[in-house]
């Protein structure tokens, strides 16, 4: 991973504590929905997966990709980690069967 802070680095706790109050009013539905579509065996990408997966995918394969390293070191819930962004996303040969892009605290 990436030896150098970046902007995100330094919001972690900001997004560590942004998963209560309006994140739960505003996401909930939509987590609902997305934990609907995981299916068994998917490989799913989560670009922007911050320090903890709001939803679950049980018996899917998640790729976690955020340009925070202090993020992705303590996100339990991805199989893999990539320190990157959106836009320049390093999966040119993987299969992917869905891709998760959420908001987040700030």
């Amino acid at each position: 991973m990436s030896a150098v802070a970046t902007y995100f680095d330094t919001r972690y706790q900001a997004m560590q504590d942004g998963r209560a109050g309006v994140w739960r009013i505003a996401y909930e539905q939509q987590v609902e929905l997305l934990e609907a579509l995981i299916q068994p065996g998917m490989t799913v990408l989560d670009v922007g997966c911050g320090p903890s997966l709001p939803y679950r995918a049980d018996d899917a394969y998640v790729i976690g990709l955020d340009p925070s390293a202090s993020s992705l070191a303590v996100n339990t819930d991805v199989g893999y980690r990539i320190v990157g962004t959106a836009e320049d996303i390093p999966l040119s040969e993987l299969p992917v069967d869905l891709t998760v892009a959420k908001g987040g605290a700030s």
